[in-house]
């Protein structure tokens, strides 16, 4: 026990008292002191520094791996990062030095008067933007306590490695019946310019009363890099002009043909009822471990994005599009579950998007739906493999449309779909080692595809195991294991086919 204090480096008591003593040195604001704010921010601190004690003892252990699986049992579920401290970027550890200290702001410490919290008794928004205009140029982190915020003007996060943190959803920033949002063009946090290391983390914003004006975002991001929004509630951002209300936005900059921002990270947020959960354009971008229920037309929709990463989110009813692709290059969509949207994951005119390991169930118009643009189409090379693709009941599991080239289609299971897979004038793509059983169709159908490879399939407990029709030619189907299907295979004679050693008795 002594020598994993020693590891600990500090036992319960200690990190109590230091992080009250650090709690207590934060610079005052131009307001009343808030005791009750620096007891919730001694309290982060302490959950910071019992994180950071947990990474160290694993580190001693062993490191990687173990230190992550200490911090997750021993502590808070924060997914702070090396060397981040509390909010992201302020305070280390326990031995927090005076001039990270002087960089932290409490911001109801800078209203003119105290307040319930409440919905009808708020703090001011304006007292948050004066925190941040507080912190000094160095960078530091503004605290937002628990309780209700109201927020009738942009906040604007406007130089380096500046955190905005709270509490949690209890940290709710709301919009007013009444604000200065201008139409589709600003958001209730804002960041601009070429800043690099900012963080928003652990709050509630709730665009509740903004339904009636087309103000439409939570967060926009129109310039930046290094931009971490984690553990944040979005909800409610809605608009007349429905495709403006968005919970998160990142704005592609029409004067540069570069793509303005680099690392923009979303993790661990929860999206809940905006038109759109997240927009990106033009964005080097990471998407994981986040939430999203009930947006109304689409979870996500990344536009002229290039090697963006979504991974391990839940995405359900989106009617139009739960992860919405297009006119990208080189996406990776990996370990997601799609649940009762419209297209679980759709492909627009998009170009080497990897779509791998991912669950989708219950979708109205596909489960993975990859579709060309106006012509010329540059759509095709995609990589679908190893997801399980089920109970969409009237529509393909997976669906490639006319001008689809070059993809590979390999180890999927597809259950209880109209079509397990779909070649609606698709071409030169490869399918195998695909399961496909009880779809109400067929395990693969094929209509007007050309130059497709059909090898090593599994497909069983459907009407057709496969169904070729329309002009279908220059096909390879062989080694296919077509049991157990009221028609093994149909229509593949056609011009130039190669149909051999398939299973079919």
């Amino acid at each position: 026990m002594r020598a994993l204090s020693k590891l600990l480096g500090r036992t319960t008591s200690e990190r109590a008292t230091n992080a009250r003593d650090a709690a207590d040195s934060v610079p005052r604001g131009a307001g009343q002191t808030d005791d009750h704010a620096r007891d919730a921010l001694a309290k982060q601190i302490v959950q910071e520094s019992s994180r950071r004690d947990a990474l160290r003892l694993g580190a001693a252990l062993g490191g990687g791996a173990i230190a992550a699986l200490l911090a997750d049992r021993m502590t808070f579920p924060a997914r702070a990062g090396p060397g981040d401290g509390i909010g992201g970027t302020t305070l280390s550890d326990t031995d927090i030095d005076a001039k990270r200290i002087a960089g932290v702001r409490i911001a109801s410490e800078f209203a003119d008067a105290k307040h319930a919290g409440t919905r009808t008794d708020a703090w001011p928004g304006a007292a948050i933007q004066a925190a941040l205009a507080d912190v000094p140029s160095p960078g530091g982190a503004v605290f937002v306590p628990a309780g209700e915020w109201s927020v009738s003007a942009p906040l604007r996060l406007n130089r380096n490695d500046v955190t905005l943190f709270g509490t949690g959803p209890a940290s709710s920033l709301f919009v007013p019946s009444t604000n200065s949002f201008i139409d589709n063009e600003s958001g209730m946090i804002e960041i601009s310019g070429a800043y690099k290391g900012l963080t928003i983390e652990k709050l509630s914003l709730d665009g509740v009363s903004v339904a009636v004006t087309d103000t439409c975002r939570g967060i926009i991001i129109q310039g930046g890099s290094e931009v971490l929004v984690r553990d944040c509630v979005l909800k409610n951002w809605l608009g007349v002009l429905s495709q403006r209300g968005r919970g998160l936005t990142v704005v592609h900059n029409p004067a540069t043909e570069a793509p303005p921002h680099k690392g923009v990270r979303v993790e661990a947020c929860y999206f809940y009822n905006n038109q759109i959960g997240i927009v990106m354009h033009r964005t080097l971008y990471t998407i994981v471990d986040s939430y999203f229920e009930s947006n109304v037309w689409d979870g996500m929709y990344m536009e002229g994005t290039a090697r963006g990463v979504i991974s391990g989110n839940l995405v359900t009813f989106s009617p139009r599009v739960g992860i919405f692709i297009i006119f990208t290059e080189r996406n990776t969509i990996v370990g997601n579950r799609v649940e009762d949207c419209g297209s679980g994951i759709e492909v627009y005119e998009g170009r080497g998007t990897s779509i791998i390991g991912n669950h989708i169930e219950r979708c109205s118009s596909a489960g993975i739906d990859i579709r060309p643009g106006p012509a010329p189409s540059n759509v095709g090379h995609c990589v679908i493999s190893g997801n399980v693709i089920a109970y969409c009941s009237s529509v393909p599991g997976i669906q490639m449309l006319g001008g689809v080239t070059g993809c590979a289609v390999t180890d999927n299971v597809l259950r209880a779909n109209r079509d397990g897979i779909a070649a609606l004038g698709a071409v030169a793509s490869h399918l195998s080692g695909n399961v496909c059983l009880e779809n109400t169709r067929a395990g693969i159908y094929l209509s007007n595809s050309d130059h497709m490879r059909i090898l090593a399939n599994r497909a069983y407990s459907q009407p057709y195991g496969i169904l070729a029709e329309g002009s279908t030619n220059w096909l390879m189907v062989k080694d296919n294991d077509l049991r157990g299907n009221t028609t093994a295979a149909r229509s593949l004679v056609g011009a130039n086919n190669l149909v051999a050693d398939n299973w079919e008795a």
